[in-house]
């Protein structure tokens, strides 16, 4: 018995000692510093120059686009342009946009396989209801410029009503983030001295047509795509702005455009012509 108790005693003094020296090592245990090592050291480096390279390339080019927009307001303000002075044999087809969109995706693939850029005039009301086919004719690679939010007749207008209706047209393309010409056409081509001045203030010039297909009035209206076509090719001559709709006649649907586009492409292409955009069509102008 005795020689029992003297082992439990001295296992009760074991584990007493085994305790305390745990206690003491947990105790003055040295804290550990853990650093995460960047096996590269320039990325930071790297990364904070190209967001500046970045930046500064936006910056540029923002710029440049200001710049481009000041050049074009101060040469051609005060002008209500329909048709350019020029020696080549180049015309601008446009296409405004507003009673409806019926016509878009045709008129785009038409474009798209004769390998020209159209320029395209869209009002607010427009880009609001129709936002994915607005989104085909921005990325179609053509341009795009303001036909005013609600299609009024602009010699009607107040000065500050005017501005209301660049303004949220603006809106509108600035919320699918897209990029437009200062490049305004006047709804029913109604403008005077003093709405051409109006726009120039706000920062746009004014661009009319040289001729108007009549597409728009459709069959109803005594149209057909023969009559269209024949009107188009018979008036167009170099510096020509050529004025088509996006949408079918409201009343009887037909879409009159959009079924005389490839005859009238390939008849003004067999006399020569080159099709481009309006900014294109400017920078050809015989000063």
């Amino acid at each position: 018995m005795k020689n029992k108790c003297k082992i439990r005693i001295a296992l009760i003094f074991f584990a007493i000692a085994a305790i305390a020296a745990l206690y003491f090592v947990l105790l003055y245990q040295p804290s550990v510093e853990i650093t995460i090592y960047n096996d590269n050291p320039n990325n930071n480096t790297e990364n904070n120059s190209t967001n500046k390279e970045s930046a500064d390339n936006n910056s540029a080019k923002e710029s440049t686009e200001e710049t481009d927009r000041q050049l074009i307001l101060d040469k051609w303000k005060g002008k209500d342009i329909s048709q350019v002075k020029t020696d080549k044999k180049a015309i601008a087809l446009t296409f405004d946009g507003g009673a409806n969109a019926d016509g878009v995706e045709r008129i785009l693939s038409i474009l798209k396989d004769n390998g020209i850029k159209g320029t395209f005039f869209l009002t607010g009301q427009f880009i609001e209801k129709y936002p994915d086919k607005t989104k085909l004719i921005l990325e179609s690679g053509g341009e795009v410029g303001n036909h005013s939010y609600s299609h009024p007749y602009f010699t009607k207008l107040t000065d500050k009503e005017i501005k209301t209706e660049l303004e949220r047209t603006e809106s509108g393309f600035s919320k699918l983030n897209a990029t437009f010409q200062p490049f305004f056409r006047f709804p029913y081509g109604d403008r005077n001295e003093e709405t051409i001045s109006k726009i120039n203030e706000d920062g746009y010039i004014a661009i009319r047509w040289t001729v108007d297909s009549l597409g728009w009035k459709g069959a109803s209206g005594g149209m057909t795509k023969e009559s269209v076509e024949n009107r188009v090719i018979s008036k167009t001559a170099p510096g020509a702005i050529i004025l088509m709709h996006l949408g079918t006649n409201p009343d009887d649907k037909t879409q009159l455009d959009s079924d005389a586009l490839p005859e009238i492409i390939s008849g003004l292409k067999s006399q020569g012509y080159d099709f481009v955009t309006i900014t294109e069509i400017l920078a050809s102008w015989n000063n």
